[in-house]
């Protein structure tokens, strides 16, 4: 038994006679059991923030996304600047997301941090979802400094549309045994 995995120069456009630069890669998966295996145990959401990294444009509407369904909210961003914006689009703006048809609950706090440390921010989150800038070393640190301040059972998400998440979780799983 083997696992295939094709990878075309543009994955949206299928292979063909004039699109043939195709890498095909087999890894043998006869022995399941030497592939590593990370315990899971679905994180306890209420009454845990999620946290997101990045008050951004993308930052920001996650944060609305998440407090207009009832979750508290911990918006990271070290620039004092970007947080104060963030904060007057969500001001101007939460009302409108709490107007979807399946959304009863009362509105999630939404927190803020700017601190360089986001120990605060993380420390108790079931969720954290990074939405620093698409530079790929940074997104590499983020995500090993997440996995060791994280509780072990938060999940870690990536908002990259740039990066593949392996490509990010180098320093991930450093503390695993």
């Amino acid at each position: 038994m083997s696992l295939t995995n094709i990878d075309t120069t543009n994955p949206a456009t299928p292979p063909t006679d004039s699109n043939t630069t195709t890498t095909v890669t087999t890894l043998p998966t006869d022995d399941l059991t030497s592939l590593p295996t990370i315990p899971y145990t679905p994180p306890t959401i209420s009454p845990r923030p999620l946290a997101i990294l990045g008050a951004g444009n993308l930052g920001r509407r996650i944060a609305c996304i998440f407090s207009a369904a009832g979750h508290t909210v911990h918006l990271h961003d070290p620039n004092q600047g970007a947080l104060q914006s963030a904060q007057h689009y969500i001001t101007s703006n939460l009302a409108h997301y709490t107007t979807f048809p399946l959304i009863s609950r009362p509105v999630g706090q939404i927190h803020a941090f700017s601190s360089a440390d986001i120990t605060p921010a993380v420390r108790d989150a079931w969720l954290v979802i990074e939405c620093v800038p698409e530079h790929l070393p940074l997104k590499i640190d983020i995500m090993g400094e997440l996995d060791a301040k994280t509780p072990r059972d938060c999940i870690l998400v990536s908002n990259s549309a740039a990066f593949r998440t392996s490509f990010m979780v180098e320093k991930v799983w450093e503390g695993w045994s």
